[in-house]
């Protein structure tokens, strides 16, 4: 047996906006997101990946001899 819920009667998960205040609403098992707070969410994913992509382009590489010295060092 489906139970169909009332798309107007449904809030976000996240921010309790109400299903009629927003344009659309993604639903999961007994959860729900608003299109504004994904939008939100992919805004700081991308955010996040452009710094961490910023602090791995080289500058926390190890070279062979770096390794050696550690090594010999312990």
């Amino acid at each position: 047996m489906n139970k169909r819920t009332n798309y107007k009667s449904v809030k976000c998960s996240f921010c309790g906006r109400d299903g009629s205040e927003v344009s659309s609403m993604v639903a999961g098992p007994d959860v729900y997101i608003c299109d504004i707070c994904v939008t939100t969410s992919v805004d700081i994913l991308k955010n996040n990946l452009a710094a961490y992509n910023s602090k791995s382009n080289g500058e926390y590489l190890l070279t062979p001899a770096m390794i050696s010295k550690n090594l010999d060092e312990y």
